[in-house]
């Protein structure tokens, strides 16, 4: 949940809460890889994909705001940000999953009171994870995880990343 596939043998790590900087020195030695560093810092967003989550090897959904401005440009250099507020990431918008051409999030929108304030932050969660997929061709599909909220868990927690295989599938 720490670490993100960008493309060929470039990742982004996050560390802080949950990993060590040197776990990724070690890995970037014995694998040949290239990690992007970027601190986790907020105890609820404990795990890097609660705050980015690579949609294609060219877009990358990223709440901007958690990570420094030289954290920020060093993903640039490898991906373009589509900048998510922090508001969203607590929401779960980068707790998705790529499959092919679909999205996946979790949503409980249906067990919620409408004009409450977590009706509201859910709502405008899915709508702009709509929007990023509309721009970005993709179709978009909810799922209601609420009894695996309560141990903390959201839909990217609960599966293995198989992003090379989805970027394989070419977008229509």
């Amino acid at each position: 949940a720490d670490l993100k596939h960008l493309y060929d043998n470039v990742y982004i790590g996050g560390y802080g809460l949950r990993t060590e900087r040197a776990t990724y020195e070690w890995m970037e030695k014995t694998f040949d890889m290239q990690i992007i560093q970027v601190e986790e810092t907020d105890p609820y967003l404990y795990h890097l994909d609660c705050s980015i989550f690579p949609v294609t090897p060219e877009s990358t959904l990223v709440a901007t705001e958690m990570f420094t401005k030289e954290e920020i440009a060093a993903i640039e250099q490898h991906t373009g940000i589509i900048d998510v507020s922090a508001d969203d990431a607590y929401s779960g918008i980068c707790n998705s999953v790529r499959l092919a051409n679909v999205i996946l999030n979790s949503s409980h929108i249906h067990e919620l009171k409408a004009g409450t304030e977590d009706y509201k932050m859910e709502i405008a969660k899915n709508r702009k994870l709509e929007d990023i997929a509309v721009d970005l061709g993709f179709e978009l599909a909810f799922f209601n995880l609420s009894e695996y909220h309560k141990s903390g868990a959201l839909l990217s927690c609960m599966v293995m990343h198989l992003n090379r295989s989805s970027y394989g599938f070419t977008l229509l």
